[in-house]
């Protein structure tokens, strides 16, 4: 081959070009391509999965796009994320599926900001799938947890209070609550969002401080409770509020005053009566309206006589 090659560039710098000339030439361009064929590699085994992934997806087979995932892994399809379209939603739809999954929150909260739609909302839905699916266990496993979802909490933050449309930003607050035991965030960044004109936005901002709010939360909430538009919106703050009241009253509990002070009081008791509420989030504001003066309690007796209600109550 390296004689052929060498009588090309003879031929080809040797100035007039004969009929013999060209039948050369002509061996030199077939060389090249055997060359190049002989020596091209063939596709590596994480573009072939890569591949397979994407077949999956766009025939809806759920088990085969697991399996592909679990090959590739988080470096795979981390890869893959940064394909072409129809390769980028087929990893979105695959990266739950990945062991080790909060590994790719970084790039999946990135990719909630695109500007395809349909993009957007895959990676929504798959960064709240892998957050759903965080356990305690990992944070025993794994040191260095809490510092890769800083700033993936930061950024579904800054996500969430975009001006982008309500249902690309719902899935980053529902995602931020579930990763706030381990990535904490300051409620002074979370508190705007109670003030959000989606009430769906408003519901979610009012469970990310379900498990302790802090004095400046808890005021607020007791704003919501007051005075939101939505039922359901302040019913939801009623609840996460009530649900912070200990069961025995020797215990004193800041919840009513900030419901008294707020005026929130017969708004309570207005949630508490109707008959659509969820039960379980009627029996936390049971709790609240056994602490209170007469019009409370008599609501309280009311509840007490749902059976529902009561046994969610003796439960406790």
């Amino acid at each position: 081959m390296t004689s052929i090659l060498n009588r090309c560039f003879l031929v080809k710098h040797s100035g007039g070009v004969t009929r013999g000339h060209a039948r050369i030439l002509g061996i030199c361009g077939i060389g090249l391509i055997v060359a190049s064929l002989a020596h091209a590699k063939p596709p590596g085994r994480e573009q072939q999965l890569a591949v397979r992934l994407q077949r999956a997806h766009a025939a809806g087979n759920r088990d085969e796009l697991e399996r592909a995932a679990k090959a590739l892994r988080v470096k795979g399809v981390r890869h893959a994320l940064r394909g072409a379209r129809a390769l980028r939603l087929a990893a979105l739809a695959a990266a739950p599926l990945c062991e080790k999954s909060w590994l790719l929150l970084p790039e999946l909260t990135e990719l909630m900001g695109e500007a395809d739609p349909k993009v957007a909302a895959a990676a929504g839905e798959a960064t709240l799938r892998v957050a759903e699916d965080l356990r305690p266990l990992e944070l025993e496993v794994n040191e260095d947890l809490p510092v890769t979802l800083r700033p993936v909490s930061a950024r579904l933050v800054s996500l969430a209070r975009s001006a982008r449309p309500a249902e690309t930003r719902l899935p980053a607050v529902r995602a931020l609550a579930q990763l706030l035991e381990v990535a904490p965030v300051e409620s002074k960044h979370l508190l705007p969002l109670l003030d959000d004109p989606s009430a769906p936005i408003r519901r979610a901002a009012v469970e990310l401080f379900g498990r302790s709010p802090d004095d400046a939360a808890r005021e607020r909430l007791g704003g919501v409770v007051a005075n939101d538009r939505s039922a359901d919106v302040a019913r939801a703050a009623a609840a996460v509020l009530c649900a912070q009241v200990p069961t025995s009253r020797r215990v004193a509990s800041p919840v009513i005053a900030v419901l008294r002070t707020a005026g929130a009081l017969a708004r309570l008791r207005e949630l508490a009566r109707d008959a659509d509420a969820p039960v379980d989030e009627v029996a936390d504001i049971a709790r609240c309206l056994a602490r209170g003066g007469r019009a409370e309690q008599k609501v309280h007796r009311e509840l007490l006589r749902r059976p529902s209600v009561r046994r969610i109550l003796r439960r406790e």
